[in-house]
């Protein structure tokens, strides 16, 4: 791993922890929230949904030798698929 995948990585990661821990402080039922936290809850999933998309995209990227071998042909479908477009 170079530099800029640790980078992405630990971002991703603290992103990813933040929004933990907003759905975490966040009342279990939906009657409970405010319309500002239900806003809320909406955003911070669809951006958490958007890391984790980025982040299985890069590491397929990165190369076939760093994707386990039951998803490489994912990993290699996806290569052949971005790189046709």
């Amino acid at each position: 791993m170079n530099s800029i995948d640790i980078t992405i990585s630990v971002i991703v990661c603290i992103v990813g922890l933040a929004i933990g821990l907003f759905f975490g402080l966040l009342p279990i039922k939906t009657d409970n929230m405010t319309e500002e936290q239900n806003k809320w809850q909406q955003f911070a999933a669809v951006i958490g949904i958007g890391l984790v998309l980025a982040l299985s995209k890069r590491l397929c990227i990165m190369g076939n030798h760093h994707c386990h071998a039951r998803w490489r042909h994912h990993c290699q479908d996806s290569i052949s698929s971005s790189s046709a477009a």
